[in-house]
């Protein structure tokens, strides 16, 4: 009984990264920068930070930034989410590539240039600038109204145009996305807003699965 237990613990430790069912999902956190901005589902006010979520049954924590421009309320627990991989699109590399360099420096200015270079690309736009505040009224498909300074503007656009420049090719393995239900309208999600969040290195899942098989073997010699 012992060894068919573990057996499938393995086998889940290994499928567990491909699988996408609908989980519970919450923001643990709203942001300190209360922002405008105009981006492809219109204009609003939002926070701009790297998040705290809340994914899946036992509930796992995870830093997020959002890439979709639906609503979701901080606090309210959702059961529709699911959690995939991080799609083959530059779009997605890019925001990975911010993710993983810049995002524990000025999270604000990281999620930025993360709305920045996915909203441009994946609503038919060109990754130029995060236009904002002073900028002439020639503007991309995202752009800041008011609320942050110009600084955090100037360091998420030298982040948006690194990323687009060298995170094309980024190896995004460790990334996933949280998605609402109903794909394919609004990117992934067309419901409520959806996130880009951490996981652990494939590397790790391996050696919790090896860790697992070395526990049958000790179990069955030690009988």
């Amino acid at each position: 009984m012992i060894k068919k237990v573990l057996v499938l613990a393995t086998c889940m430790v290994f499928l567990l990264a491909g699988v996408a069912q609908a989980e519970y999902f919450k923001f643990l956190s709203t942001g300190t920068f209360d922002v405008n901005i105009t981006d492809p589902g219109g204009t609003g006010n939002t926070f701009v930070k790297l998040y705290d979520v809340e994914f899946g049954s036992p509930a796992a924590n995870y830093k997020a930034f959002c890439v979709d421009y639906a609503s979701v309320n901080p606090g309210v627990a959702y059961n529709n989410y699911s959690m995939i991989s991080v799609p083959n699109l530059e779009a997605y590399k890019e925001a990975a590539y911010i993710f993983e360099n810049f995002a524990s420096i000025n999270g604000a200015a990281a999620q930025l240039a993360v709305w920045e270079v996915v909203f441009e690309q994946l609503s038919g736009g060109m990754v130029k600038t995060v236009d904002g505040l002073d900028t002439p009224a020639n503007r991309g498909v995202f752009y800041v109204n008011s609320g942050i300074s110009s600084a955090d503007i100037a360091q998420a656009n030298i982040w948006a145009n690194e990323a687009y420049n060298a995170g094309k090719t980024f190896d995004a393995a460790s990334y996933r996305l949280l998605v609402s239900a109903e794909e394919g309208k609004a990117y992934y999600g067309s419901i409520y807003q959806d996130v880009l969040v951490r996981v652990p290195e494939p590397g790790v899942l391996t050696l919790l699965g090896l860790g697992l098989v070395a526990i049958g073997i000790t179990r069955r010699r030690s009988k």
